[in-house]
């Protein structure tokens, strides 16, 4: 009996197939050449809760902005030149083209795209790179980006 139930439990949690890794995706920026990045933050969205008068949570209906960062290899030049200008954009004086408009894509295992998400309103708030220790031997480099999105939307 006891050797059925394993076998039972054994079968719950099967992966559909293929199923969609961590590492095969592309972060598309509208206005911006291809580029490079070699992680990408969790993309959080949510919705503000609000106290009612009696105490209990309910939804405001609004949602704060989406904030997520961006790894990007130091070495890539061009690349770190375009977010450079980017980032740019957003100081004074702050240009009308600033926000700009993303598109985030999975891939499944056998390389067809499988989840994609649109990023409206998208902006570079900060710049931070790495720290520097000479006891790394041969590490990339990279520089982190941190982005502020309006929103983020599903695709079909």
């Amino acid at each position: 009996m006891e050797e059925e139930e394993e076998n039972e439990m054994a079968l719950k949690g099967v992966l559909e197939t293929p199923h969609i890794p961590k590492h095969l995706y592309q972060l598309t920026v509208i206005g911006l050449p291809a580029m490079t990045f070699t992680a990408v933050g969790g993309i959080e969205e949510a919705t503000e809760v609000v106290q009612l008068p009696d105490r209990t949570a309910a939804s405001s209906g609004e949602s704060p902005p989406v904030e997520f960062t961006l790894t990007q290899p130091l070495h890539h030049r061009g690349e770190v030149v375009a977010m450079e200008v980017w980032f740019a954009e957003g100081h004074n004086p702050v240009t009308p083209t600033y926000k700009k408009t993303a598109t985030l894509t999975q891939f499944n295992i056998q390389g067809t795209a499988a989840h994609s998400w649109t990023l409206m309103g998208v902006w570079v708030t900060k710049r931070a790179t790495q720290d520097l220790e000479m006891e790394s031997e041969g590490e990339m480099s990279t520089i982190e980006w941190s982005l502020s999105a309006d929103r983020i939307m599903p695709l079909p």
